[in-house]
């Protein structure tokens, strides 16, 4: 779409000839650049665009996803995406995710439309990746592909959806380090931001967090091992020990921070090369091909 001045903006809001004229992409920004600065859009233009439906397809799903993320980019998107979602935008710019099947899918849906400003962060990922909580996640994958989202965004906003319900189910403090094992600290922080979020947003019980950072707070502190790089021992210093490839030192390194989920004390050099010593090549091998596979669900049983 090729970009039109805030001046052409301003005067297609109010000069519905000149609206009629613009290409239908331009037609599409007018109208939500309206919903944004009025709360509404001109009852003609809005008129002339339905009577345009025939030259809708030549939007591209570029253009109509930008239009969504223009939305989650203001200080308070709340009311926009209100109307956005009131006057049909939002299922023409995201057109894999409607009609909903699901009862509580709507359920969770209009909550989130209706209380989207109690979202709690300004950070653009976070708020698409909320938006998008209630969709059907095939349907999201697909929406953020045809809209040629970069693979690391896909990757993250899917890892996101995909493990939020199983994380509602972390109980224990077994279940919570595997979960940190699996993904990380970091993911973890920004899963317990999403889980509160979406809890703010809805106020259903069935989507209330675990009450686990008091608990990772705590085992940070002590240093307690969650990722190969808080081991006390290096890749290099594993190959020294006799491991033959990078594939067995990962295989000794997710072996090694296994036993120090159990037993966090022992992520000492000396204690580590000694389980080293006494693994035995089967283990090793057959934690290689573990690893080699894709994780089943939930990741942290």
């Amino acid at each position: 779409m090729e970009k039109m001045s805030d001046k052409n903006i301003k005067k297609a809001m109010i000069d519905t000839g000149y609206f009629a004229t613009l290409p239908p992409a331009n037609k599409m920004d007018v109208l939500i650049e309206d919903i944004i600065i009025n709360g509404d859009a001109k009852k003609k233009n809005f008129e002339h665009w339905f009577e345009d439906k025939e030259q809708w397809d030549e939007i591209s799903m570029e253009d109509r996803m930008d239009e969504v993320l223009k939305i989650l980019q203001l200080a308070k998107p709340g009311k926009a995406l209100q109307v956005f979602q009131k006057t049909g935008f939002m299922a023409f710019c995201m057109p894999k995710c409607f009609p909903i099947k699901k009862l509580m899918d709507k359920k969770s849906f209009y909550a989130v439309i209706d209380h989207f400003d109690n979202c709690g962060s300004d950070d653009l990922v976070f708020r698409f990746n909320v938006l998008m909580f209630a969709f059907d996640p095939q349907a999201t994958r697909e929406t953020m592909v045809d809209a040629n989202f970069d693979p690391d965004t896909i990757k993250w906003v899917m890892q996101t959806i995909d493990n939020y319900m199983d994380y509602l189910q972390v109980k224990h403090l077994g279940q919570l380090k595997r979960f940190l094992k699996g993904w990380g600290k970091d993911f973890y922080y920004y899963m317990d931001d999403y889980a509160q979020a979406i809890f703010d947003i809805t106020r259903f019980n069935e989507y209330r967090r675990p009450d686990s950072r008091r608990a990772v707070t705590q085992m940070i502190k002590r240093g307690d091992p969650f990722e190969p790089g808080d081991l006390d021992i290096t890749r290099q210093e594993l190959i020294d020990a006799g491991a033959e490839s990078e594939d067995e030192v990962d295989a000794l390194l997710d072996l090694l921070l296994e036993h120090c989920l159990k037993k966090p004390t022992d992520n000492i050099k000396p204690i580590l090369m000694k389980l080293v010593k006494k693994y035995p090549q089967a283990k090793i091998d057959k934690q290689i091909k573990v690893l080699g596979r894709p994780p089943k669900r939930p990741l942290f049983w």
